[in-house]
């Protein structure tokens, strides 16, 4: 059972919360990276911020109301620490906007209030946390030996190859177009975007931030069987309606056409790995 690092009130929370959806709200960033501008490192930086705040949530609560006083937080000090001094510098910079960006927010006070009280909340909690608190040491080479036999190793919930690996990455990359090209979205449904966005992330971090052009090889997923039978099921989800989109835009015809095979395509890679899943948590050959 997780070990509580400190407990805060409801306000404190809404604050916290307040502070984690905007931080969120730049979820188009993580896709740029990724598919624009290949900076897989500034990708895999935003997709441990972003995994931050997810663990975070975990903790506040998925939706943003919750019907609990109190609030355990139990991430690890030095993780905890790490997010709050990231949201409160977030919370200093919204909070020191120009006299005109101020007054165009002025009718959202309520949000500005709550801005304000994250970025206290993360003071007090820093003050309360061991500022000597020491980062986990690098492993000795001892460890590295031990880390690296194969008996020592976690199993894998799944091994699949490079073409399924690239499928899963693609469906992710389009996943966080979508997210990103509907900044609105959340509304009304925050807790199961943010909690099935949290999945995403897991999941990518398993395939690893390269694009399946720079990464010719098979993965190992270690997400737990459930977690990940519901993340394959989403992604298969996403697959099939983007297969029937039939908005041409600036495409053409044939464009769209390659595309929306490449989808069906998509959806039946998903039904393999969901059948692999099933077959290797039974215990049966999965092939």
């Amino acid at each position: 059972m997780p070990v509580t690092t400190t407990t805060i009130n409801r306000q404190q929370r809404d604050g916290l919360y307040e502070l984690v959806r905007n931080d969120l709200g730049a979820v188009g960033d993580l896709f740029d990276a990724l598919e624009t501008e290949k900076d897989y490192g500034a990708a895999e930086r935003l997709g441990i911020e972003f995994g931050e705040d997810f663990r975070l949530l975990q903790d506040l609560g998925w939706r943003p109301d919750e019907e609990r006083e109190t609030f355990e937080l139990t991430m690890p000090p030095h993780d905890l620490m790490e997010v709050l001094q990231r949201l409160r510098g977030d919370a200093e910079k919204i909070l020191r906007e120009s006299p005109a960006e101020r007054r165009s927010r002025e009718e959202d006070e309520a949000t500005n209030e709550r801005f304000r009280v994250g970025r206290d909340t993360c003071t007090a909690l820093l003050t309360d946390l061991d500022p000597r608190e020491a980062k986990p040491s690098r492993p000795s080479a001892s460890d590295l030996v031990i880390a690296d036999r194969d008996e020592e190793r976690p199993r894998p919930t799944l091994t699949i190859g490079a073409s399924e690996r690239n499928v899963l990455y693609r469906l992710m990359v389009h996943r966080l177009y979508v997210l990103g090209d509907r900044p609105d979205e959340p509304q009304g449904s925050s807790g199961d975007l943010y909690r099935d966005f949290a999945e995403d992330v897991e999941l990518i971090e398993n395939l690893g931030w390269l694009s399946g052009n720079d990464l010719g090889q098979g993965v190992d997923l270690h997400m737990p069987a459930e977690k990940l039978a519901e993340t394959l099921t989403r992604l298969r989800e996403v697959a099939r309606r983007a297969s029937t989109e039939t908005r041409l835009g600036l495409d053409s015809r044939a464009t769209v056409d390659r595309r929306q095979g490449w989808f069906r395509d998509a959806v039946c890679t998903c039904d393999e790995l969901l059948s692999a899943l099933e077959a290797s948590s039974s215990g049966s050959d999965p092939r």
